[in-house]
């Protein structure tokens, strides 16, 4: 596979000049297994460059300089997880939306912070090769012979749950459990209440 990345600087009159140049073969942070059929990349508003590293089924973000900032992905099918990235685009709130799985072509689009946590999966509705994102956040999929436009808006397949529980009186039940009328009872060994 190839695992360079080139910046590049190029000016009105078609002159290119390379600025510097990152990557290397391999699994670590920074190193790469690019599949060059699907090798995708991005730059955000704040020049972060994302590499969507195809063979390792992960995403890695970058300084502009090529300094490694982190990585996330983990082969898979399910949501959070990355299967042969065809395509990605940052959208207008910096978040990175990425389309991968299936064979000869993408069916789920997955949407992660710039930090790589994942927010939410809309999956089999849009088929493709590659995916772009305008200022107004639409999604533009490009595929075999059409493009579809897409609303950036639509229902989490699996949304994210809130595992913030509180316990303000520190009894060992949470708020809500109080408020759906659980309680305890601690008794000694003896029977006795405490």
């Amino acid at each position: 596979g190839s695992y360079l990345v080139l910046k590049l600087l190029m000016n009105v009159t078609d002159m290119v000049k390379l600025e510097t140049h990152w990557g290397e073969m391999g699994t670590g942070p920074g190193q790469f297994d690019l599949d060059s059929d699907n090798a995708a990349i991005d730059v955000d508003a704040q020049h972060f460059v994302y590499i969507s590293d195809t063979g390792n089924n992960r995403i890695q973000k970058f300084e502009p300089d090529g300094t490694f900032v982190t990585e996330w992905g983990e082969d898979g099918y399910q949501d959070g997880f990355l299967h042969r990235v065809r395509s990605m685009a940052i959208d207008a709130n910096g978040n990175i939306l990425t389309f991968d799985k299936g064979g000869d072509f993408a069916d789920r689009i997955q949407k992660w912070t710039p930090e790589g946590r994942w927010l939410y999966t809309f999956e089999g509705h849009a088929y493709g090769n590659g995916i772009d994102v305008d200022r107004e956040n639409y999604i533009y999929v490009a595929g075999w012979e059409n493009v579809s436009k897409w609303s950036n808006i639509y229902e989490l397949v699996h949304p994210v749950p809130d595992y913030t529980f509180l316990d303000a009186d520190e009894d060992g039940l949470t708020d809500i459990q109080e408020a759906a009328g659980w309680n305890i009872t601690v008794r000694k060994e003896s029977g006795t209440l405490l």
